[in-house]
Formats: C-alpha cells, sequence, structure tokens
C-alpha cells in the first residue's frame, strides 16, 4: 500500500516540477487535455490528499501554448528583468556562517548560498550529476522538486518531510515576488498549490503512509 501512496506523490511532485522547466508543448498538451483532470484527481486520491481549494483549471488558466511559453520566459527564466527566479539561495540569507567574512554574507538576493551548497552535496553523496543547464543552480525548484519525487519513491517518506521543511520553505516568498513580476500572476498560483500540498503533506493529516 506504501509503495502506491509514494509513487503517487513521487509522480505529483514530478508534475509540479516540469513548470519550471522550459516549456515543452507535449507538456501543454497534456496538463489541457479533457482527461487530465480525471488523472489528476486519481493521483490525489492514491497519494492520500486531499481536494484543495487551490487547484486552478489549467484549460482555462493557459490558452494557447505560446501563453504558457511567454509567461515563463518573462516571470521565471530570466530572459528578462524584472523576473521571479525558481531558485533557493535568492530567497534565503546568502550565509548562515557566523566567520564568513564577506559582505553578502546575511543578505538575500544572491545566487549559490547554503541551500545550493547543501543541495550540492546532497547529490554529490547520492551520486547524481546534474545537467549542465543546472550547475551553476544546484538548488533551483525544479531539481528540488525532482529530489523530493526521488525521496518518496524510495520509501523514505520521513526523509522527504524534512527536505520540505528544510529546502521547500522558501515558496511563500517565490509566490509574493511572482506576484509583482510582470506575467508572474499564473504561476504564482501554481505555487499556492503546490504550497497547499506540501503542508498537508507536513502536516498530521498528511501521514497517511505512515
Amino acid at each position: 500500500m506504501n509503495d502506491g501512496i509514494h509513487s503517487a506523490k513521487a509522480e505529483l511532485y514530478r508534475f509540479f516540477a516540469e513548470f519550471f522547466k522550459p516549456p515543452e508543448e507535449g507538456f501543454y498538451q497534456e496538463i489541457t487535455s479533457p482527461r487530465f483532470p480525471e488523472e489528476l484527481s486519481r493521483w490525489f486520491q492514491e497519494a492520500g490528499y486531499s481536494a484543495t481549494t487551490s487547484v486552478p483549471n489549467l484549460r482555462e488558466l493557459w490558452s494557447s501554448f505560446e501563453e504558457f511559453a511567454e509567461d515563463y520566459r518573462r516571470a521565471v527564466s530570466g530572459a528578462i528583468h524584472p523576473y521571479a527566479p525558481p531558485v533557493e539561495s535568492i530567497y534565503k540569507p546568502w550565509t548562515e556562517d557566523p566567520g564568513a567574512e564577506v559582505s553578502m554574507a546575511g543578505q538575500r538576493g544572491y545566487f549559490y548560498g547554503d541551500p545550493a551548497v547543501h543541495m550540492r552535496h546532497l547529490y554529490d553523496e547520492l551520486g547524481i550529476t546534474l545537467p549542465p543547464e543546472y550547475a551553476s543552480i544546484p538548488d533551483h525548484l525544479t531539481l528540488e522538486l525532482e529530489f523530493l519525487a526521488f525521496l518518496f519513491e524510495a520509501g523514505e517518506a520521513e526523509a522527504a518531510r524534512l527536505f520540505i521543511r528544510e529546502h521547500l520553505d522558501w515558496l511563500g516568498d517565490f509566490r509574493a515576488e511572482l506576484e509583482t513580476t510582470p506575467r508572474g500572476g499564473r504561476y504564482a498560483r501554481i505555487v499556492a498549490w503546490l504550497e497547499e500540498l506540501l503542508r498537508q503533506e507536513t502536516s498530521e493529516g498528511g501521514r497517511k503512509d505512515g
């Protein structure tokens, strides 16, 4: 039973990871197909999650692939400024090390801070090789969600919940940034939906898999 729950959770978090990759038309066609709500409902049920009030109608949210791709380009990719980087280090102090002798030590808004260093350590420990495009941003949201899926698929539910608390606690700040970024509003709704699932997972109600 637990294997099925963990597999469903892994599928859900891989689904969310896709939103923060360069858009592919195949993914857009899948999430806007008439059958997708039924598939999504099955994932929720198998994962033991309750229906959330944050679930957007994806067919209405993005009426075309071009609209979806342009939102990504303008709000998330960094191709145009301002944008909201989907990268953990940006939303946390660059380092918590009291001995760090650099001017940005306790400041936010910088890449490759403590979260990135820790994520790189986790990948190295597990022998995971990052794609070249993510080598300088190991704490990118896509990678973190795929790592979360990996933990669930390995049956490491408690490790997954600890990972959520330690590495996905910045999503509220990311969502707030999206809400003030040109063309970021629709992505903010996806993040709000993800946040609601993560809250279920880390609450007592999300522990149906033991």
